[in-house]
């Protein structure tokens, strides 16, 4: 990750002026005052619209607010003023809208939606312009420079910090003459990224923004290393650990950068069953506070139903199937995403009526659980959703024998021939998996079994 340092926009041309941001507070201000005098308190949530600039400033001001008033919940939003307005225009439920410009607020105003005793600043700030730790920029007049390429400034449209980026770029004479050289950014966070991740050269922020940023990046790499417990690892060279422990120091430095989105793509194929399943409940937690969008590329479909909560399948680069995770396993449509999302048992099957279909791979005829169409191909069946009965008693009950098993520590895998016992050359029809505890009360019952395909749990597929 590259570090940064802090140049003013101001010391190196005293000329130039020292651009100020005042934070501007409206809405719920008479609110908050209230509440401090309730004699009964109440809980009370709060949604409050927060431009990211003061993203480190805000919790430890409602922290402090909430050991007085325990009864007074914060839900915030963080966002670009800008954008934070338009929201509250289109009707966005906000009690309160911290904004880093008066423009926002002014305009939030002048439409009604605002009362103009409400509002008032609350907080000011310094731009300051930030480059890497190893950059020869010294002053604004070297953006113009060859070796700066890029420059990332908050959007003008919608973000203050953007806005007097381009006022301080504008009053040094270099707006136009570094235009092509501009990265616009969604906020001042963004800015940070850009210039932490070696995307842009230099970049204008905040100065509460800068200090902050360097003492919580501190933070929340120590709080990483300490959630994927590889933190007594932090001062050693990636020769001298482990494949695994690497695995868990990139998902570490992916997460410390705070990027709009993330990839894994089997981030955890060279962990131990034990380590495995640790680090993706850490993972799990970790992300459960990140804002960004996670993209989690897996071959284990188990493993998707656990992380994900809405998945794509993709065969030949094709999207086949997508859908919340649920829905996707309950009715995954065709025979390849079946089989890509774990079904075990896949037959051809034809339509006999409209509820009853034939098999001729099992020897049987089955009653489905909805209306039959005709684009129907085959049927899956989940090894996990086999029924044995002490009597044969219900729809789609068939006698079966067990051909073979494979075990493993908590189940076993069972390979089954419907209606008559194994004869030489026979191939199995069903594979179904139960828990130990489930085989162990089996396995001492006379052969045959009663088996059944529940009829809700048949999946009817397409091509």
């Amino acid at each position: 990750m590259t570090s940064y340092s802090i140049r003013s926009a101001a010391h190196r041309q005293p000329q130039q002026p020292r651009w100020q941001s005042r934070i501007f507070v409206t809405a719920a201000s008479l609110l908050l005052s209230l509440l401090a005098g309730c004699r009964a308190p109440q809980h009370v949530q709060l949604t409050v619209s927060v431009a990211s600039s003061l993203t480190g400033t805000i919790e430890p001001l409602e922290s402090a607010y909430r050991q007085q008033h325990p009864e007074v919940e914060f839900r915030n939003n963080f966002g670009s003023s800008g954008v934070l307005a338009r929201q509250i225009e289109q009707g966005a439920p906000v009690d309160l809208f911290l904004s880093a410009a008066a423009q926002p607020v002014n305009e939030l105003i002048a439409k009604g939606m605002v009362a103009a005793g409400q509002s008032g600043i609350l907080l000011s700030n310094h731009l300051v312009l930030i480059a890497p730790t190893n950059s020869s920029l010294s002053s604004v007049a070297q953006l113009n420079a060859v070796e700066v390429r890029r420059v990332a400034i908050g959007d003008p449209q919608s973000v203050p910090v953007g806005q007097y980026a381009m006022q301080s770029l504008q009053f040094a004479k270099l707006a136009e003459a570094i235009r092509g050289k501009l990265v616009f950014a969604k906020d001042a966070r963004q800015v940070l990224a850009y210039v932490e991740t070696g995307n842009a050269d230099a970049g204008f922020v905040y100065a509460t923004d800068a200090a902050s940023s360097i003492a919580e990046r501190a933070l929340r790499v120590e709080r990483l290393l300490r959630a994927l417990r590889i933190a007594h690892l932090a001062a050693r060279m990636p020769a001298r650990i482990s494949g695994g422990e690497r695995q868990r120091a990139a998902i570490a430095r992916c997460l410390a950068m705070e990027p709009e989105a993330l990839l894994f793509d089997e981030p955890f194929a060279a962990l131990d069953p034990h380590l495995r399943r640790s680090t993706e409940e850490q993972l799990r937690e970790t992300l459960r506070s990140y804002r960004g969008a996670v993209l989690f590329v897996t071959h284990d479909m188990e493993e998707a139903f656990r992380f994900c909560s809405g998945l794509m399948v993709l065969d030949c680069g094709r999207t086949i199937a997508s859908g919340p995770r649920q829905e996707l396993f309950q009715n995954p449509g065709s025979i390849v995403a079946a089989r890509l999302t774990g079904c075990k048992n896949i037959a051809a099957a034809s339509r006999i009526d409209a509820s009853h279909l034939r098999v001729e791979a099992w020897e049987c005829t089955l009653v489905a659980p909805r209306a039959i169409g005709a684009e129907i191909a085959a049927l899956g069946y989940r090894s996990h959703h086999f029924r044995f009965q002490q009597q044969a008693v219900g729809e789609n009950v068939f006698p079966c024998w067990l051909m073979e098993t494979s075990e493993a520590p908590h189940e076993m895998t069972l390979y089954l021939r419907l209606h008559k016992s194994q004869r030489p050359g026979d191939a199995y029809h069903l594979q179904a998996d139960l828990p130990r505890e489930a085989w162990l009360q089996l396995r001492d019952r006379p052969q045959p079994w009663s088996i059944q395909i529940v009829p809700e749990r048949i999946l009817l597929l397409a091509e």
